[in-house]
């Protein structure tokens, strides 16, 4: 399966990741902001949180493209339906406030997108690398890690954890009524529901997104690669 379920949720240590969080200021929460819903019952209206995304200038945000409030392909047509008929805005979370967001690059072959966040200007952000990584590379991973109090409450906590290249050249088809395949960096271990969207670091610069995973437990990455015209020419606009 492609696309990370955000209803999972699995305990950080199990898995091996960083056991203290810390607070990396690059890094967002993307919610979807539902101001209108043509089915309460499937849709509630309210914000739900879906992903992770990073800073890569003051204004732009890098996450995974299936994070975007549109029909997904792997949804039964009933809810595409509702999806399409709803009115569904992107808003990300920094420092516990929300601030309005859009899409500037989406790919409709990649699973990758850039937003432009407005009323917010950010001092941290990641620097952007178009490398291939290798054979048995560590990449550095910073996602949001989801999960539940006793009382219910739902907590976001980042997290970094190491992904060790098993092959930068997977090629994957998804799709079903126009079918893409494509290549993305695959490695392990496996990630978890909030973790798409999460920054790939190789160094200290990043070069792809977590979009999701395979049968056989192995995360996927899209690389920054796939975006590299339209995101250089954004970059270079705001002199980055």
């Amino acid at each position: 399966m492609r696309r990370l379920s955000t209803l999972l949720i699995l305990f950080a240590v199990a898995l091996g990741f960083a056991t203290e969080p810390f607070k990396p200021r690059f890094l967002v929460a993307i919610y979807h902001d539902i101001r209108h819903s043509s089915d309460e019952r499937l849709l509630a209206k309210g914000k739900r949180f879906q992903g992770t995304g990073a800073f890569i200038a003051p204004d732009l945000i890098l996450t995974a493209g299936h994070l975007l409030p549109v029909p997904d392909w792997e949804e039964p047509p009933e809810w595409q339906e509702v999806i399409r008929k709803s009115v569904i805005g992107i808003v990300v979370k920094i420092d516990e406030k929300f601030y309005f967001a859009k899409p500037v690059i989406a790919p409709k072959n990649a699973d990758i997108a850039v937003l432009k966040v407005f009323g917010y200007s950010s001092k941290d952000f990641l620097r952007v690398s178009f490398k291939q990584p290798r054979v048995g590379e560590t990449l550095e991973v910073v996602s949001l890690l989801p999960h539940r109090t006793g009382e219910g409450e739902l907590l976001i906590q980042p997290f970094l954890w190491k992904l060790v290249v098993g092959n930068p050249q997977f090629k994957s088809t998804w799709g079903v009524s126009e079918p893409v395949e494509e290549e993305m960096i695959a490695g392990r271990p496996d990630s978890w529901g909030g973790s798409s969207g999460s920054p790939v670091l190789k160094g200290n610069k990043v070069i792809g997104v977590v979009v999701g995973i395979v049968r056989s437990g192995v995360v996927l990455v899209e690389p920054t690669a796939k975006i590299k015209r339209e995101l250089q020419k954004l970059l270079k606009e705001r002199a980055i």
